[in-house]
């Protein structure tokens, strides 16, 4: 192996961390990273610049899909939220009705840890709190996803999308 380079600093500012956690690279090679102490997830730019994507309590990991979605841990809310690649919240997976209780249910998790998205743009979530792995789809409807269907109708992103789907394996 051969060192590259390495970017952020020990602090709150928006390039800096405390308590980094997960990290993932979008196909623009922009780095987000899960700074579990600041309760964000900081952005860093190919040149190193970071800024703040989202603000999220106990992040513990971060994935991106090949569409751009970032898909941020969020332990003790006891879900995944997915947002688009400018920061807009699409929808969660877990979280209960209230949005942050555990559950032992199919869109259901407690305390999740870590998120990765496969080469088909599944998403696999570990369910610490249960002992289990989960994995989850976006359907789609004739060639289009549900998010692009909403905003094809002129409806806009609707905040808690109950059409993710759970795949046994």
């Amino acid at each position: 192996m051969v060192y590259v380079r390495s970017f952020g600093s020990q602090g709150s500012g928006p390039s800096q961390l405390k308590y980094p956690r997960g990290a993932a690279v979008d196909r623009d090679g922009n780095v987000f990273v899960s700074d579990i102490t600041n309760d964000r997830i900081v952005k860093f730019s190919a040149s190193g610049e970071g800024e703040v994507f989202a603000s999220i309590e106990d992040s513990y990991d971060v994935a991106v899909d090949g569409m751009g979605r970032v898909y941020i841990v969020e332990y003790s809310n006891h879900r995944v939220s997915i947002y688009d690649s400018e920061g807009n919240y699409i929808t969660r997976i877990g979280g209960g009705a209230s949005g942050t209780q555990a559950g032992s249910g199919t869109n259901e998790l407690d305390e999740p840890q870590s998120v990765a998205i496969d080469l088909n743009g599944r998403i696999i979530i570990s369910d610490y709190g249960y002992h289990r792995v989960k994995i989850y789809e976006y359907p789609i409807i004739d060639g289009v996803e549900p998010h692009e269907l909403v905003a094809q109708m002129g409806l806009g992103f609707k905040q808690d999308l109950k059409t993710l789907s759970l795949i046994h394996i």
